[in-house]
């Protein structure tokens, strides 16, 4: 019995034991389990359910490619056929149009052919004509006969237009204000120099050359006598004692009313006073007889710079000191013009202010035949013209120019024959080479 009730109690205990501390974490086990294999099953529909879908997914896509395979492929079959009827037209307006540039360089290889042809042929005519023309006026009667015809062409014409820029009397043309102080200044110097002697009037232009010389180097002096701003009166003061003990009166006189006047720039003034120093030479030069010979020497200079390039250099060259440069024209010229002329050289070598020589010696023969009240007229002919020729020249120029015209004549064989008249900015070339070159120039190119 004893042994019973232990079995009991040791049997109690066991299933207390189970019961208390063994069936609790089993259950919780097994929920456990149980809950996991609730979510593994709801996996696993859920992962099913997914399985569809996508398998639904790539059904659709399937045939979705299917469809769009059949579009590209229909799409490229329509653009191929585009392409291949493209590519025909294309071909066919190629072909049209190389046949047509074929067609159209071989009209332009004819129409180059003929016009070389034409050119070639021209151009041998043109050669055979001046041949012949150059051996004809060998003839000095035929040759005379040329310019002959010219004179008559001349006696048809009117006087060539160009716009009216009145008679030179200076380097360049003043305007308003400046050329009505010039001419006002003049006519103080002409009423100064009315009485003196010759010695004077030299003097008188020799110091306007010096005068000129300095404003051309001290522009600020110019510029304050040319000054508007400042009175009259206070100008001429300014030349009283700058130049009131270094010049005569007449000279004096004639700078102060040059300062009084108003000038459009200063640089008028400057050229005002160079131009009186000259008509003062001029004048002597007049109350001698020897405007004419003036001319000529002036003109003859001006051929000796043409033919001497190198001598015309070296009394332009800038680096040389101004004397340097007047002591070359002295061993030049000095024996053989007369004084004035040799005075007025001396200062456009001296002082050319950034004008070529030749502009110069133009300004001067401008001056002189204005002084003459004529004008000139540089004819080039191809031989000595008669002087019947020269005569009826003269009074056709004097007829188209209205006044007298002054000839100046120079040689040129390569003209053959006619003249080449040129006066002022005029110029009448009626010379046979001229007409060869115009032929040669109408020729087809």
């Amino acid at each position: 019995m004893a042994t019973l009730i232990a079995e009991l109690f040791a049997f109690a205990v066991v299933v207390f034991v189970v019961v208390r501390y063994v069936v609790p974490p089993a259950r919780r086990a097994m929920a456990a389990q149980q809950k996991s294999v609730a979510k593994q099953v709801d996996d696993a529909k859920r992962s099913h359910e997914e399985f569809q879908a996508a398998q639904s997914n790539y059904d659709q896509s399937v045939e979705q490619a299917r469809t769009e395979a059949a579009t590209v492929r229909d799409r490229a079959r329509a653009e191929a056929d585009y392409i291949s009827d493209e590519l025909a037209e294309r071909a066919e307006n190629d072909v049209a149009r190389i046949h047509q540039r074929g067609e159209e360089q071989l009209d332009t290889a004819r129409k180059q052919t003929v016009r070389e042809l034409r050119r070639d042929v021209g151009r041998l005519a043109v050669q055979l004509a001046g041949r012949i023309v150059t051996q004809a006026l060998t003839d000095q009667s035929r040759q005379a006969a040329t310019v002959d015809r010219f004179l008559d062409d001349l006696e048809n014409m009117s006087r060539p237009e160009r716009p009216s820029t009145g008679t030179p009397t200076g380097p360049r043309l003043m305007q308003g204000a400046s050329r009505e102080s010039l001419s006002a200044a003049r006519e103080r110097l002409d009423s100064e120099l009315r009485d003196a002697n010759e010695a004077s009037v030299t003097a008188v232009g020799d110091e306007l050359f010096a005068v000129a010389g300095l404003l051309a180097r001290e522009r600020t002096l110019l510029r304050h006598l040319a000054d508007p701003a400042i009175p009259d009166d206070d100008r001429a003061s300014f030349i009283d004692r700058t130049l009131g003990r270094q010049v005569s009166e007449p000279t004096l006189s004639t700078l102060r009313e040059l300062v009084r006047r108003r000038w459009s720039r200063p640089s008028d003034l400057l050229d005002a006073v160079e131009a009186l120093g000259r008509e003062a030479l001029l004048s002597v030069a007049e109350d001698q007889g020897g405007l004419d010979q003036v001319e000529d020497e002036v003109f003859r200079f001006g051929r000796i710079l043409d033919g001497d390039t190198k001598l015309n250099a070296l009394l332009a060259d800038s680096s040389a000191t101004p004397d340097r440069r007047v002591t070359l024209l002295d061993a030049v010229v000095a024996d053989r013009v007369q004084p004035t002329t040799l005075k007025l050289l001396q200062h456009a070598v001296r002082a050319p202010r950034g004008r070529s020589l030749y502009v110069v010696l133009d300004e001067l023969a401008a001056l002189v035949a204005a002084r003459r009240e004529r004008s000139i007229a540089r004819i080039t002919a191809a031989a000595p013209l008669s002087e019947a020729q020269q005569q009826r020249l003269g009074s056709v120029l004097a007829r188209i120019y209205d006044r007298d015209v002054s000839l100046q004549v120079e040689l040129d064989e390569s003209l053959l024959g006619g003249l080449v008249v040129q006066v002022g900015e005029d110029l009448i070339d009626g010379s046979v080479s001229s007409q060869l070159e115009r032929a040669r120039q109408g020729l087809p190119q």
